[in-house]
């Protein structure tokens, strides 16, 4: 915010009797705002985690922008050719997301385009604005995606209301507030840690109480008070889900259903008995009152499902425990 048209001040016409008014726009006038482009690996990271891994495949995002994230103004900014193949990268990014959900889902069925708007669009921008859209910025991207909807049909709105909410700068930007530090580091608001640690938990912004309790501490107080929030975030079924999908894809699982083997007895259920082991897993292992990070890599015994006997052998029966092989396997690296 600068100073009002026509005031020396930074005073607003018509409030120059309100000495509070006048100390916050003199306040205001005083702090820089800058936009900082996202650096590649984390705009690419962000992507990721925003719309998974299954339907943004590692290499899918296959963009590389010139220049650094934080050199002078004009490294900030995108040649028309940068700016060419991050669309192009984008588009295929946002087409695989559409093609991956359900053919059901209203996003891809006729008369199910207001669903998909307020059910499925929406959570996914704030989780790519790192914030919830403002009113005015839902207004334009829903009537860009209805309009979308009657020309072209309620899959291809949907892909075109995510891939421009995608290419906005307030996706591809981040802004700062405030004198910039020597090293680059600028103080963020209230606001803005909060809303970085909820969708770091629960990959949601955070409510609107939350965000009221926080505004008005002062700096000191923020760190507690966010402490204070971990718990809850941590034991949502939100958190939970993020947690085991990280786990996944740090070990390749994320794309076990297209992984192919020599062997006949790799089919689709030993893939689906994998996954529901490793899942179970981490559930009991990481997640559950009591667990230890370190069980996570000794643990000896593992849940057993359907078709893990070809793995395990004939121990492994569905619903019991399967207890590891001395030496040859322990924790979340033997798993099946």
């Amino acid at each position: 915010p600068g100073e009002a048209p026509g005031s020396d001040d930074g005073v607003v016409p018509g409030q120059e009797s309100s000495p509070g008014v006048v100390a916050s726009c003199r306040t205001r006038a005083l702090l820089p705002t800058r936009l900082v482009r996202l650096a590649d690996s984390e705009l690419k990271t962000h992507l990721r985690d925003v719309l998974g891994t299954t339907a943004v495949a590692p290499g899918a995002l296959a963009f590389q922008v010139q220049g650094e994230h934080v050199h002078p103004t004009k490294e900030r900014f995108f040649t028309a050719a940068d700016f060419a193949s991050l669309r192009a990268s984008l588009q295929r990014a946002a087409r695989a997301f559409v093609t991956a959900m359900p053919a059901s889902s209203p996003c891809r069925s006729a008369g199910g385009e207001a669903r998909c708007a307020e059910d499925t669009l929406r959570p996914l921008v704030a989780k790519l604005y790192r914030r919830a859209p403002t009113t005015e910025e839902w207004s334009a991207l829903s009537k860009t995606h209805d309009a979308l909807a009657v020309e072209h049909g309620a899959a291809a709105a949907f892909e075109g209301a995510l891939l421009a909410a995608m290419l906005s700068p307030q996706t591809l930007y981040r802004s700062e507030t405030g004198e910039a530090a020597t090293t680059r580091s600028v103080r963020l608001t209230n606001g803005e840690a909060l809303d970085l640690a909820a969708l770091a938990f629960t990959g949601r912004p955070p409510s609107d109480d939350e965000r009221a309790n926080v505004t008005r501490l002062s700096s000191g107080e923020l760190p507690g008070a966010l402490a204070a929030r971990v718990p809850a975030w941590a034991s949502s079924s939100a958190f939970r889900e993020r947690v085991t999908d990280f786990m996944a894809h740090w070990l390749g699982l994320d794309h076990l259903a297209e992984t192919e083997k020599q062997d006949p007895a790799f089919d689709g259920a030993m893939k689906g008995a994998m996954t529901s082991e490793f899942r179970a897993f981490v559930a009991d292992r990481l997640l559950a009152d009591g667990a230890r990070f370190a069980d996570l890599f000794t643990a000896t015994e593992s849940r057993s499902f359907a078709g893990l006997d070809k793995i395990y052998g004939p121990a492994a029966v569905a619903g019991g425990r399967v207890t590891f092989e001395a030496g040859k396997r322990r924790g979340l690296i033997g798993l099946s």
